[in-house]
Formats: C-alpha cells, sequence, structure tokens
C-alpha cells in the first residue's frame, strides 16, 4: 500500500526492498543485524504475543517523541553552527555534544477543555470589572445607564454612517467623494469600538470551529457565547444549547433598517450582550437547509 516492492524469493541469496522512488533494490542484510528473515519474523511473533499496547510502550521508549518546537529549534541550532567560522564554531559543536546547547524547550500539554471554559469565563470577567474601573461604575443604575447610553450612541454614529452613504451614492465631485469616504470610515471605526462584539484574540482562545451549523428544527434554549461579522452584510452568533451542552453556529443577515436579526424578528443581535440566554426558533426551509427564523429574550 506504501509502494515499497519486497523480494523474498526463495531462490536468490538474499531478500531484497526497494523504495517507491528508487531504481535499485537494497539487500536486507546491507540495514543491519535487525533486518534479517529471522530477526524480523522473531520480531512479529514477539509483537503479536505482547500485545499493542506494549508494543507502544516499547516504541515509544526506543523513539521518545520529539516536541516540534525543540524540533525546530534544534534545526535553527544546527543552521547556526554551519554558518559559524573558526573557533566560535568549535565552541558551539562541542557545547552542542555535551548537552548544552540548544536550550530544550519544555513539554506542553494542552489545558483541558474544563480549564479552557473557566478561563474564557475568568478573561470576560476581568474585562467586565476593567470596564466598570475605566468608567467608574458602582451600581447596578450606573451601568443601565451606561449601556443605554452607549446604544443611544450606537444608534447615532449608524444613522450618520447611513447619511453619509446616502451622500455617496448621489457624489460626483471626487475631492468630496474622498472626503466622505474618510468620514464613512471614520463612523465605521468609532461605530465598532462601540460594539462589543467577539476580537480576533477571543476568537483564537474560544476555538469557534467547534460551533456547528444546526442539524434539526425546533425551539431551543441558547447562551450566546461570541458574535462575529462574516462577508455579504452577515453577523455569525455561537450559542451553547442550555439543554444538551451542544455547540450551534446561526448566522443572520442585515434586513430593514440595517438590523441583523432573524427572518421573524426585530432584535438586532449587533446590539445585544454576550453571555445572554435565548429562545431561538429554527426551521427547515424547501432545500432542507435549517435557518434561524425567530428568537425571544429569557
Amino acid at each position: 500500500k506504501m509502494g515499497y516492492e519486497v523480494d523474498f524469493n526463495p531462490n536468490h541469496k538474499y531478500p531484497t526492498i526497494k523504495l517507491p522512488h528508487d531504481r535499485r533494490a537494497v539487500r536486507f542484510k546491507t540495514l543491519g543485524e535487525e533486518y534479517t528473515p529471522q530477526a524480523m519474523a522473531q520480531r512479529i511473533q514477539q509483537n503479536h504475543e505482547m500485545g499493542i499496547f506494549k508494543r507502544m510502550e516499547i516504541y515509544n521508549k526506543r523513539y521518545p517523541p520529539v516536541h516540534p518546537h525543540y524540533q525546530k529549534l534544534r534545526q535553527d541550532f544546527r543552521k547556526a553552527i554551519m554558518e559559524a567560522f573558526g573557533i566560535y564554531r568549535t565552541y558551539l559543536y562541542y557545547c552542542y555534544l555535551l548537552g548544552k546547547l540548544p536550550t530544550a524547550t519544555p513539554n506542553y500539554r494542552p489545558p483541558h477543555p474544563a480549564m479552557r471554559e473557566d478561563y474564557r469565563r475568568w478573561a470576560e470577567i476581568e474585562k467586565q470589572l476593567h470596564l466598570l474601573e475605566r468608567y467608574s461604575l458602582n451600581t447596578a443604575e450606573d451601568v443601565a445607564a451606561f449601556t443605554s447610553e452607549q446604544d443611544q450612541k450606537l444608534t447615532d454614529l449608524e444613522a450618520r454612517r447611513t447619511k453619509c452613504r446616502n451622500r455617496l451614492r448621489r457624489c460626483r465631485d471626487p475631492t468630496e467623494c474622498e472626503a466622505l469616504h474618510t468620514e464613512k470610515d471614520e463612523l465605521t471605526k468609532q461605530i465598532t469600538e462601540t460594539r462589543i462584539l467577539t476580537t480576533y484574540e477571543e476568537r483564537m482562545k474560544a476555538n469557534l470551529q467547534q460551533y456547528q451549523r444546526p442539524e434539526k428544527a425546533g425551539t431551543f434554549r441558547l447562551r450566546l457565547d461570541h458574535r462575529t461579522w462574516g462577508k455579504h452584510m452577515c453577523l455569525f452568533c455561537y450559542f451553547t444549547d442550555l439543554d444538551t451542552g451542544e455547540k450551534i453556529r446561526l448566522a443572520c443577515w442585515r434586513g430593514a433598517g440595517e438590523r441583523y436579526a432573524p427572518r421573524k424578528c426585530t432584535i438586532d443581535f449587533a446590539k445585544v450582550r454576550d453571555r445572554t440566554v435565548w429562545r431561538c426558533t429554527l426551521a427547515a426551509n424547501v432545500y432542507g437547509i435549517i435557518d434561524w427564523i425567530d428568537a425571544e429574550s429569557l
């Protein structure tokens, strides 16, 4: 299956093996004492007797896994030796033989998924604490007033950007068009800073690939975890089913009033907050694809 050609013809003096891209075959006896027919037959018999787990243990001891970072570090160090000259090159070579260089990288073990979830929650709480401290929000009334102020600010910025876009459609002066484009980009930047969406660093930590499209229709209790912008005026919302723990990715498109909402809903999901709970209704369309129909806050 791997393309190797093995010849154990009893009429030949030595068995041979030929690699997929080689012209000539190689005798097994030139590969070492472990590759004679007797030694290979004995090893196959031993592997059959000891079982898979014992074989894996022996293999890991004989060929310990090399961490990819350490492997690259070692390759870079060998390249540095080849580029060095004189006595410094001799010094690096002896340090390599003594095991002093390159400096070993500690083994990396990925954290448990539960630990990553706890870390993500603590990072979110830390961001909220920094927000409370930055704007001196001491009571629930202060938080409610701040949220209302941000929503009003976001509405005003979106209205200004809409007017700017309308002026761009009617503009014919290149100088004025350039100024309008600059103003529109600045308004978009302010809107992005005002909206509380998932940043690039948060997306990398959250592993959004685990969120999949829904496979069944119905009504579900979902918790909004993250939101990201998609292409062609689309907003992706990442939910967790509170009943089953399933990770779901739903999409809503910009409709009337520049709202990013499900088909039969008027709630703009670009303005809601993460970690909120919703009752979402999903239904299959004529092509059998599950669509996001409606949402209700719980």
